[in-house]
């Protein structure tokens, strides 16, 4: 709350002590009492417009971080957005980092890059509220983390209809096509675009399907 922040999600928080919290949260005492709590994290970020995870990793599919000044400056503040921070002992796992549309890293000392949970939110959060310059944007609706999640289920659908996966497809390709249209940064309407191609795609491979094994 000392940056003017009051909105927090906790996903599958283990061992957490309300009373031991409060204890340490001074007169951040009342984000306590509106924290919400998620079984996972993309049931914590569907309704979210931009999802950024603040890591160092480039993670399976080897982006490339933005460094957090970078980022700050090139922010949309008509988004609503997702600051998704990992766990003090792990960070993130790859699926995670595959919902994440960017990825954002701290600058540090090479010989010293980690930093523990506390003062990562500290500096990603003193670094937001700094003024950047943001440039004028244009209007869009933009979809939630849910909408692409549905996406993500329709293309399943017709890549496993079509044979594209299969058996044998390697584990991180469903993710990497994921995080390749989280990428392209839909609109509402382009995203619906995609949703109707896809569930064309589906409905026709299952008539052809059904057509030479009848």
């Amino acid at each position: 709350m000392n940056f003017g922040f009051s909105s927090l999600i906790l996903v599958a928080p283990r061992n957490y002590d309300r009373h031991r919290a409060s204890i340490t949260a001074c007169q951040a005492a009342p984000l306590l009492d509106t924290i919400i709590f998620a079984d996972s994290l993309s049931e914590a970020i569907r309704d979210f417009e931009d999802v950024i995870a603040i890591s160092g990793s480039q993670g399976r599919n080897h982006r490339q971080p933005v460094s957090l000044p970078d980022w700050c400056a090139k922010r949309s503040e008509q988004r609503r957005t997702a600051i998704v921070f990992g766990t003090e002992d792990s960070g993130f796992t790859n699926d995670q980092l595959d919902l994440c549309r960017e990825m954002v890293t701290i600058p540090a000392h090479l010989q010293y890059p980690s930093l523990n949970l506390a003062q990562a939110v500290l500096l990603v959060l003193y670094e937001l509220t700094r003024g950047s310059v943001t440039v004028p944007e244009i209007q869009r609706e933009l979809p939630v983390a849910g909408d692409l999640q549905q996406l993500d289920s329709l293309v399943e659908t017709a890549l496993t209809a079509s044979g594209f996966y299969h058996t044998g497809t390697p584990t991180p390709v469903p993710g990497a096509i994921a995080n390749i249209l989280r990428r392209a940064d839909m609109d509402a309407r382009e995203l619906r675009i995609m949703m109707g191609v896809f569930g064309k795609f589906s409905r026709v491979l299952k008539r052809l399907q059904t057509t030479f094994t009848g």
